[in-house]
């Protein structure tokens, strides 16, 4: 298990799209993640970190619950990074 496969009826019942960001609950440990579709199939990554923190293992029968995740998605970037990029010719896009 180092992703969740999820039925197409679960991600067509989201009613959020085909790869909608969602907060996925494993045993009282929740992370934010988004569906993935790869050959036909929908798939939930999960990180060794999550699984350690959710007491599951590979190969393991899990029930998950699966909510969409509204919150907007933000990133802070460290002064320290923000500068390096302000003075990197090649990311000169940073604002």
């Amino acid at each position: 298990m180092k992703g969740l496969e999820i039925p197409e009826k679960v991600v067509t019942a989201l009613n959020a799209g085909s790869r909608p960001a969602v907060t996925v609950t494993l045993n009282g440990h929740s992370c934010n993640t988004r569906v993935a579709k790869l050959r036909g199939r929908y798939l939930i990554g999960l990180s060794n970190t999550n699984r350690k923190a959710a007491h599951v293992q590979i190969g393991e029968l899990v029930s998950v619950e699966i909510v969409v995740d509204t919150q907007p998605r933000t990133v802070v970037i460290p002064a320290d990074h923000e500068d390096a990029l302000r003075a990197s010719a090649v990311n000169s896009f940073v604002r």
